[in-house]
């Protein structure tokens, strides 16, 4: 079956909420598909069936790998990482946590920056990707941060 992307740049996400505190985003908006930035919850965009594919076998290769290798935990969106000196809660595709790590996994979000951060680059997430996130990802304290462009198709 053949997919065809079409590639339309948002250049801003959707703000729903503003002047919410990172513990109200958690009971209220962290498992819709939604970020916190200094306050504003932003909700993200749906994704695209080749992104559904590709975290899909990415999960289950590293749940794989981890179910043999114990080192490390896996997460993905919604689930929200707080990454210190930075008011934001993001969710990337996928995330690795060493179990050994510094950083504290709580019940609903990780306090402290992923070991490997890793987005699927969507149409509409595109600059965001590219800029914001690596950008934040590299001032948190986030090791590894891999971006996974099937549209351009690199990684």
């Amino acid at each position: 079956m053949e997919v065809q992307v079409q590639v339309v740049e948002m250049t801003k996400p959707e703000v729903i909420a503003t002047g919410v505190s990172f513990e109200a985003f958690l009971e209220h908006y962290a498992a819709l598909h939604c970020e916190w930035i200094a306050g504003e919850v932003h909700k993200m965009p749906g994704i695209e069936l080749k992104h559904l594919w590709l975290s899909a076998y990415l999960r289950r290769l590293f749940d794989v790998y981890f179910a043999l290798n114990p080192i490390a935990h896996l997460l993905y969106d919604p689930f929200i990482m707080r990454l210190p000196g930075l008011a934001r809660g993001r969710a990337p595709d996928l995330m690795i946590v060493m179990k050994d790590g510094q950083s504290v996994l709580h019940h609903n979000f990780l306090e402290g920056p992923a070991d490997i951060a890793i987005e699927i680059v969507s149409p509409s997430t595109m600059s965001i990707d590219h800029g914001e996130k690596f950008e934040e990802y590299d001032r948190g304290g986030v090791q590894e941060y891999w971006i996974l462009d099937f549209i351009h198709e690199e990684a």
